[in-house]
């Protein structure tokens, strides 16, 4: 059965209204108005049966909102049970979704009843131990010259974490961070030592790597902690997120993503003002 979402009571146009043509967007909010499918689809516990489930009236995923199905999350989980993404929809119109289907790989969205979250909005959480998602056969990705990400994401603080895969080299660590220092080779072919923010990586924040043919930069909330102007554009078309590559054998992440948009060109017309709705969405002091 296929179940519709509640209509959105916010007319205003929202963020992929105002700054559309991303290559892949994730959220567990509504990024677009025309968009009408779900937001992720969830495997419960107690009989691993999936279900999809979409925004409330908010435009936000909730426990207590209905899908449309009659059914709420919180009953459908039930007070005790724990819930995992198999599938995280993208909302940019590409259809690029990122599905796990391996039950020990898939991140976790309620533990005992009780959604993950993160600046107080639901968020996904990979534990460090398995939890991965990729993208395979991605063409589009790998045909880009230029690309800028945002990355809403928390660290727990315990550990040396994985980060994600965007790049095409064969053994990557791309790291928030590893002993305090942020690592990453977004779109390029050189791992990169970022550096140390000012903000402390167990806040949430927004990370922004961009890259294009001659320059490299990496941007945490409002701070720019790296840049180069010797760079080449490579892009996977495997992209990894919650580890640099298999969770087997490399770095996983044990930290908590909110939202994930890739556009297919470095955005300096429009980022202030797409940060400025990650600021204000999740109540980031930049």
């Amino acid at each position: 059965m296929r179940y519709i979402r509640l209509e959105s009571s916010v007319t205003t146009p929202i963020l992929l209204d105002l700054y559309p043509n991303a290559e892949v967007a994730y959220s567990l909010r509504l990024l677009r108005t025309d968009y009408t499918g779900a937001l992720v689809k969830i495997r419960r516990s107690s009989d691993n049966a999936v279900k999809d489930f979409y925004p409330d009236a908010n435009n936000e995923l909730s426990l207590t909102s209905e899908d449309g199905s009659g059914t709420s999350l919180s009953s459908w989980i039930g007070a005790t049970e724990w819930g995992f993404v198999r599938t995280w929809y993208d909302q940019s119109g590409n259809g690029n979704n990122l599905n796990q289907t391996n039950t020990s790989q898939q991140p976790i969205i309620i533990t005992s009843g009780v959604i993950e979250v993160s600046g107080g909005h639901p968020s996904i959480y990979f534990s460090g131990v398995n939890e991965v998602f990729q993208r395979l056969n991605l063409s589009s990705l790998s045909a880009l010259t230029e690309g800028e990400l945002f990355e809403v994401l928390r660290n727990d603080g315990v550990r040396n974490n994985g980060l994600h895969k965007f790049d095409n080299l064969t053994a990557t660590a791309n790291h928030y961070p590893f002993n305090g220092v942020i690592y990453d080779a977004f779109g390029c072919n050189t791992r990169h030592n970022i550096g140390t923010p000012t903000a402390p990586l167990t806040n949430i924040n927004v990370y922004n790597p961009m890259s294009k043919s001659g320059e490299w930069t990496a941007r945490h909330n409002n701070e720019l902690l790296f840049t180069t102007a010797t760079n080449t554009p490579a892009f996977a078309n495997d992209p990894y997120i919650g580890a640099t590559s298999s969770p087997s054998t490399n770095y996983n992440s044990k930290m908590w993503f909110s939202e994930i948009i890739l556009y297919p060109s470095e955005q300096s017309a429009n980022r202030a003002d797409i940060k400025s709705n990650l600021y204000s969405q999740y109540s980031i002091t930049p």
